[in-house]
Order: C-alpha cells, then sequence, then structure tokens
C-alpha cells in the first residue's frame, strides 16, 4: 500500500538546523528537535540553516533554504542563473569537489543500505 502523502507544509515556522549529509535527490538529511527526518534542498553538509517548510510526508518532511546562518566551507556561488529553479543543477552551491565527494557517499550509502554490499571503497 502507498503512503499517503499530505501536501501541505506542518504547521511549523521557520527553524534553524544542523544539516547532515547529503542524500539522494541532492537534498540533505536534517533532524528537527523531535527527532523527525527533514530533508533541505540547497544545503550543504556542515551548515547551519534556517528553513522553511515545503511538504510533509508520512515519515519525513521537505524544507528549502531561508537563510543560511553559518555556510560551509564547501558552498560557492551557483554559475547558472537559474540554479534553484529549473531542477537541472542542484549540486551547483557545492565545490566542484564537494560535489564529487556527495555523489560517490550518496552512491556507496545505497549500494550499502539498498544493495546488501559492504565494505564499498
Amino acid at each position: 500500500m502507498a503512503r499517503r502523502q499530505r501536501n501541505t507544509p506542518p504547521q511549523l515556522d521557520n527553524v534553524v538546523l544542523q544539516v547532515g549529509p547529503m542524500v539522494s535527490g541532492g537534498r540533505s538529511l536534517a533532524r528537527l528537535e523531535d527527532g523527525r527526518v527533514c530533508l533541505v534542498a540547497f544545503a550543504v553538509e556542515g551548515e547551519t540553516v534556517e528553513v522553511r517548510f515545503e511538504k510533509e510526508h508520512a515519515d519525513y518532511l521537505e524544507a528549502e533554504v531561508v537563510r543560511v546562518v553559518e555556510p560551509s566551507p564547501q558552498r560557492v556561488a551557483p554559475r547558472c542563473p537559474v540554479f534553484g529553479t529549473c531542477g537541472g543543477c542542484q549540486l551547483q552551491h557545492l565545490a566542484y569537489p564537494a560535489q564529487l565527494d556527495a555523489k560517490r557517499a550518496i552512491v556507496r550509502e545505497q549500494l550499502e543500505r539498498i544493495g546488501g554490499f559492504r565494505d564499498i571503497a
């Protein structure tokens, strides 16, 4: 049975979150104080960001960065003039070496978690 998606965002004000690792889809993982998972668009691991909630799903929330409180040293100005609107370049806010590291980490995590592989180099 498919999980029901709630399209309306939760009734929360903007909150400040500490950003964790990037996950599949180009969003970064963060957790609310109550432990709920929040996937944050356009955030970089290690940053402190203020977010606005966009959608609530059965087991996670989606949010977008409103303000970067403490930026990562890996954050750069995106080169694309339509960054954040077209969906084709969701990692351009990361320095290129950090983009490659994030992509490797995502593939490794997926192979381990979903594929059951271990000790992937």
